[in-house]
């Protein structure tokens, strides 16, 4: 190879030694996943068929440690720093709200070891394929749920006043949850039309996008539905000549434009978004600032985790209200000392999903990174496993990249050193 040829190693052409039982076990969560509050009848409760996977995941990763538990990447100490400072103010808070806030503690705990896993085993372009893949054809069932009305683990008054506002609800999920699955399941959709899938990989999720669009749109989720365009608007940067990205802006446009049609021909959809257009985001508008004057009172360690909750309850005549706003939610639950690591560490996935491009997955890990954290501002998903996939899959697909970068970078300076001093002899 000489000097001024590139050096990008694609992930395909890395040993691929992550264990087959693990494979199984990742393709059955991440089909899973957007129906991650599906309710198991008797041992329903915290034991979803997701959580009860990744408990056996974390077992048999130990029996394969150096697959699964290789390199720790700096984003995980930057989480783990967020995680320990949740405990340590958790333990501060009234006991009246251990019960919270030991539960939903745990359950972030638990993301630390499944995102350090992740970022591990999704360098294997086969694993990582098959896993977007997977994730993609899941939200068939999600919409299946939707279509039967099925009632799953989540907040059964949550699902009944969603559809006394004429919204669809699924598994007694918050719709923007719902709606979040639903973008990032249709954006990897795009990304496998548009990237190295296989023909027939592609094939069979052309019929995925206007069935899971279609009842996307039907929960209301307007914030979700920007993720969606945000992030289809990633893959804008696609293609390497004017054929691929005209394909590749036929479909970005046919999803915006679908995204548009249906909303115009559902009342409830079309009244949505008159008022934001007018300004009325759910009474959002109201709690920023709200939420903005309790981050300025406690800025450094912020009130607490629940306690912050119970304090926005009191500021807006309720016993207890959430902050739809996963920024402003960990600003308040943990302070600047908290938010800044967690931050940092997000930063660092979005920019593996932007050295990813010039990998295997082209702008997919971006755009699934920009939707995630697009869709935040109108929710907290701090806890759910997608969450955690989505980054740890930006960042695993980056660092392959990266070191290939910085190789690139010194075989051209080299090469510009010997071309100078070729240049001198002469």
């Amino acid at each position: 190879m000489t000097p001024n040829q590139s050096t990008l190693t694609p992930r395909a052409a890395l040993p691929t030694t992550t264990p087959v039982v693990v494979r199984i076990l990742l393709y059955a969560l991440a089909v899973l996943m957007p129906m991650e509050s599906i309710s198991m009848g008797p041992l329903s409760g915290q034991i979803t068929p997701t959580s009860l996977i990744a408990y056996l995941l974390f077992p048999v990763s130990l029996f394969t440690y150096r697959a699964c538990f290789g390199k720790v990447p700096r984003a995980l100490w930057l989480f783990g720093i967020y995680t320990a400072l949740y405990w340590i103010e958790g333990i501060m808070v009234p006991g009246s709200m251990w019960s919270y806030v030991f539960g939903y503690g745990f359950t972030v705990l638990q993301m630390i070891p499944f995102f350090w896993i992740l970022t591990n085993v999704l360098k294997d372009d086969k694993l990582s394929n098959g896993v977007v893949y997977a994730f993609a054809l899941g939200c068939l069932g999600l919409v299946i749920c939707q279509y039967l009305h099925v009632q799953g683990t989540g907040d059964a008054a949550i699902a009944e006043k969603t559809m006394k506002q004429g919204r669809d609800t699924v598994l007694g999920e918050d719709p923007i949850k719902t709606a979040q699955s639903y973008s990032l399941g249709l954006l990897c959709c795009i990304g496998i039309l548009v990237g190295k899938w296989k023909w027939w990989q592609k094939a069979t999720v052309v019929p995925v996008i206007p069935v899971v669009l279609f009842y996307m749109l039907l929960l209301g989720a307007r914030g979700a539905v920007l993720a969606l365009v945000v992030g289809a608007a990633v893959f804008l940067l696609a293609g390497k000549n004017l054929v691929q990205k005209s394909i590749v802006i036929f479909i970005v446009m046919s999803i915006i434009g679908g995204v548009v049609f249906i909303s115009s021909m559902n009342k409830t959809l079309n009244t949505r978004w008159n008022l934001a257009i007018h300004g009325d985001f759910a009474k959002r508008e109201v709690l920023l600032p709200i939420e903005v004057e309790m981050v300025a009172e406690r800025p450094l360690f912020g009130w607490g985790p629940e306690r912050n909750l119970v304090e926005l309850g009191h500021r807006t005549g309720r016993n207890r209200f959430d902050m739809h706003n996963m920024y402003m939610w960990v600003a308040t639950e943990v302070g600047l000392v908290g938010f800044a690591p967690l931050m940092m560490g997000l930063a660092l996935c979005l920019v593996g999903g932007w050295a990813a491009r010039n990998g295997n997955s082209g702008y997919l890990p971006l755009a699934l990174m920009v939707a995630l954290l697009v869709s935040n501002c109108s929710i907290s998903t701090l806890h759910r496993k997608s969450f955690w996939l989505v980054s740890a899959y930006a960042l695993a697909t980056g660092s392959v990249m990266l070191p290939s970068d910085r190789q690139q970078r010194s075989v051209s300076q080299i090469a510009d050193v010997g071309r100078n001093a070729q240049s001198l002899e002469g």
